[in-house]
């Protein structure tokens, strides 16, 4: 799990199968609590009691008889909760943090009997024990978050990685819901993805980032139309549906009120355990979706103990998707509203998602007041041990994506739009904050931001903005620079960046603002440019030819003769035909980034630049410019 979140994994367990099984104060559970010795617990419901107690949960009205009836029961469930929790051993000690410790802490719920499913922990009050008031709500603990998650005993944390590339949604829709509603997920779902993508989606499916089945009052999403989308590669499922009884299964279950094989309005209630198969049944190797949110009432309902099965989002925790986010009673419209505007927010860019759902339970809580939705919300969570480690990657990579995405609307910016460039300048910088601040991303991160000087600059000379040009070479060369003598005194390691790639782009940008690169700068990065050409990762390898095309191209620069290094532009020559023996589809990224890098010295080396930079510059630019111009009709991707 990620660093700054403390785990404490409690696990409730009774012999027998899992279902079959009534709620009795005669029951005994064994509990365990981290490293701390096992006790035995028992639950202080009969399940007849029990369920006259969901009942009371249930949103009937608003009236204020009702929901003076339901906080009461709210708060005495929530005590009882509160109370079997105090008796796990270890547990008290577990939640108690040290003095100034705000870390957020993960209980997890580790059960395998259906009827303790019923439990809804989430509205657990805090044990006593813990120096805490005993009325204070568990997972809306003051000073010290907690977010309460689930777990089946036979779930293992996911092996799946965690997409980088940028988010693509399905949004299923349900029957008969709200047409208003139905517009708020959607909208807010087009502004959750709209950093990653410049215009509206292409007409063709297996291209647009969110993909919606459903839509209208009689016409839901059904089976076929969801195992036809999920195929093309889906990184998140939103589901906004009714729950509704399913007729057709053996005990009582809940499923989606989604569309059937009958036409328009007739209704299929889809169960749990028919979703799932719907993700069994996908063709092999397809990427199957890290997280489901489905805004639907009871989806979380785990129903009937006696048979076999579960509620909606068990089904899916069990058949392996990583993260479930659903709801145990009826979900409000607000509610869901703000689950949505809040979740992906955070979830997009690479933000670990349980901080978030505390965060959303807390202003549900605050916000809804005559609701209890903050309770109702249930997270299923099988995510990998590094999840830590993984995010960060995606924050990296997205917000690399974005950046991209945001000086790509250049593009169609006006010379003389000043705000339209002022615009796209700040938003990408605003993107480049959601880069990981970790040491091991340091480099990687200043490697960005000189690319985005180096990408602005140029557009800001295409867009005739000359006083921007040479502050971002500038800024671009003190990046580069620094991070290449940072990598030389191996201060940091570093992730997606190179000293050969870092030093290059320093001693091109020095020769293009009329500098003279550090002594030694050229050797150094052409002997790591060099190792990394000689290995079996092709992606190395493309980027280190890449590098070695464009240092013997800044090798012409260099007044003194190297007689036993041959002709440096018939050196640059030979690497970027090497990168083009080595071309497959998968490297098609390294060769345009290379192609676009060489084809930055035609206006580097333009009469008009060198008149902006004010200086004598060195003779050799005809001919780098000339050279550079053969590599790039080379590289070019046609």
């Amino acid at each position: 799990m990620d660093d700054a979140i403390r785990t404490v994994r409690v696990e409730f367990l009774r012999p027998g199968p899992p279902h079959n099984q009534l709620l009795s104060p005669l029951t005994q559970y064994l509990a365990v609590c981290g490293d701390a010795g096992a006790g035995t617990v028992s639950m202080p419901y009969e399940q007849a009691a029990f369920n006259r107690r969901l009942g009371d949960l249930r949103y009937v009205d608003d009236d204020e008889q009702d929901h003076t009836r339901r906080l009461e029961t709210l708060r005495a469930v929530g005590n009882e909760l509160g109370d079997v929790l105090g008796q796990v051993p270890g547990l008290v000690g577990s939640l108690t943090l040290e003095h100034g410790d705000r870390a957020l802490t993960n209980l997890r719920i580790v059960t395998s009997a259906s009827e303790l499913a019923l439990l809804p922990f989430e509205l657990s009050k805090t044990p006593s024990g813990l120096g805490r008031p005993s009325d204070e709500w568990l997972a809306m603990r003051a000073g010290a978050p907690v977010c309460i998650t689930r777990r089946e005993r036979s779930v293992v944390p996911s092996t799946r990685r965690w997409a980088v590339q940028p988010p693509k949604v399905l949004f299923i829709v349900g029957l008969e819901i709200d047409p208003e509603l139905e517009a708020a997920h959607r909208q807010t779902l087009e502004e959750a993805i709209a950093p990653w993508h410049k215009k509206q989606p292409p007409p063709w499916r297996d291209q647009e980032p969110l993909i919606q089945l459903g839509g209208s009052a009689d016409r839901g999403s059904s089976i076929p139309e969801i195992v036809d989308a999920l195929s093309q590669g889906i990184t998140l499922v939103h589901v906004l549906a009714h729950g509704a009884e399913a007729e057709t299964t053996e005990g009582e279950r809940f499923g989606l009120l989604l569309s059937g094989k009958g036409g328009e309005g007739f209704a299929d209630v889809v169960t749990g355990e028919r979703l799932a198969s719907v993700l069994q049944s996908l063709p092999t190797g397809t990427e199957l979706p890290t997280t489901f949110v489905i805004a639907s009432c009871d989806s979380a309902y785990q129903a009937d103990v006696l048979v076999p099965g579960g509620s909606l989002a068990r089904a899916l925790h069990v058949a392996g998707v990583p993260l479930i986010i659903a709801s145990q009673f009826p979900l409000t419209h607000e509610g869901s509203k703000l689950l949505a505007e809040m979740f992906y927010r955070h979830l997009f860019w690479g933000d670990n998602p349980l901080p978030a759902i505390a965060a959303i339970r807390a202003r549900m809580h605050a916000e809804l007041s005559l609701a209890h939705d903050w309770a109702s919300l249930v997270v299923y969570d099988a995510l990998p041990d590094d999840i830590g480690r993984q995010l960060r990657e995606v924050r990296f990579r997205r917000a690399a994506h974005a950046v991209s995405t945001e000086l790509e609307k250049l593009d169609d910016v006006d010379a003389q739009d000043y705000e339209g460039v002022q615009r796209a300048y700040d938003n990408a910088n605003h993107w480049l904050e959601y880069m990981p601040d970790t040491p091991d991303y340091e480099l990687a991160v200043a490697d960005r931001r000189g690319s985005f000087a180096k990408s602005m600059a140029e557009y800001a000379w295409k867009l005739e903005m000359r006083d921007w040009v040479l502050v971002l070479l500038e800024d671009a060369y003190r990046v580069y620079a620094h991070g290449a003598r940072r990598l030389i005194a191996a201060d940091v390691a570093s992730v997606y960046t190179s000293l050969h790639w870092m030093q290059s782009q320093a001693i091109a940008l020095a020769r293009v603002l009329g500098l003279q690169p550090e002594q030694g700068a050229w050797s150094t990065a052409h002997r790591a440019a060099n190792l990394d050409a000689n290995v079996d990762d092709l992606d190395k390898r493309m980027w280190a030819h890449g590098t070695l095309a464009e240092l013997w191209l800044l090798r012409m620069f260099d007044e003194a003769p190297y007689a036993d290094e041959g002709d440096p532009a018939a050196r640059a020559r030979f690497h970027a035909r090497q990168m083009l023996d080595d071309f497959s589809s998968k490297t098609d990224h390294q060769r345009w980034a290379t192609w676009k890098q060489l084809d930055r010295y035609a206006w580097w080396g333009s009469k008009e630049f060198a008149e902006l930079l004010g200086e004598r510059r060195s003779e050799a630019w005809p001919a780098v410019v000339k050279v550079a111009g053969e590599l790039t009709r080379m590289l070019k991707p046609s």
